[in-house]
């Protein structure tokens, strides 16, 4: 109880969101051999809300982006639910989710909307005539839990930043309660400003 709060500050819109330690796989690889791995090839970065955010595959152990030539609702549906979300309510072009850095490993995707895997759908695997400014995003459908109404950032010098407080039960009634700042970091941070869809964290205070 006698703890610093928590305290951060964000950083909105279209920022490069950098890598922690990687929890995927190392390449995509011929099919018999995708069945006993778990992890996704597939990740979004660069959204400031949950289900949201560019598009990026993992081939040969590297990161690399996907060509928006041929980037269709029906390809970006894939990929959303293959990430475990809804349809896709907006299939993005021309980098509005931000810019990649690497390679573009993917171009002219067409799925038919029945794959697994935004893998399984044809593309080219050249890149010739793509740049960074053509990256496809996603926008998927995600369920309204009420995330935003149960946090809220206070006493901060501007609306993206302050002390993180949480709407609790107590005694039978909703009061706002702070979070101790104890072992607070960079990563759960991160975790508040894209529930508030406030992009990433650019600090995280005790």
């Amino acid at each position: 109880e006698n703890g610093l709060p928590a305290v951060v500050s964000c950083v909105p819109g279209q920022v490069f969101s950098p890598d922690g330690p990687s929890r995927f796989r190392k390449a995509y690889k011929p099919e018999q051999d995708r069945v006993s791995l778990q992890q996704p090839l597939v990740r979004l970065r660069g959204g400031a809300y949950i289900g949201e955010g560019r598009v990026e595959v993992l081939k040969n152990g590297e990161w690399g982006t996907v060509c928006d030539d041929k980037w269709d609702l029906v390809s970006a549906s894939v990929v959303c639910r293959e990430l475990g979300f809804g349809s896709a309510k907006e299939a993005v072009t021309g980098s509005r989710l931000g810019q990649g850095i690497g390679p573009i490993h993917l171009n002219e995707i067409q799925c038919t909307g029945n794959e697994k895997s935004i893998i399984d759908c044809k593309f080219n695997a050249e890149s010739q005539g793509c740049n960074h400014e053509e990256d496809a995003g996603v926008r998927c459908n995600t369920p309204a839990m009420g995330l935003q109404k149960k946090l809220r950032l206070n006493g901060g010098r501007n609306p993206y930043e302050g002390r993180v407080e949480v709407l609790v039960e107590r005694n039978g009634s909703l009061v706002w309660g702070m979070v101790c700042g104890q072992n607070w970091g960079i990563v759960e941070a991160m975790v508040v400003c894209r529930q508030l869809g406030l992009g990433f964290a650019s600090n995280a205070f005790q």
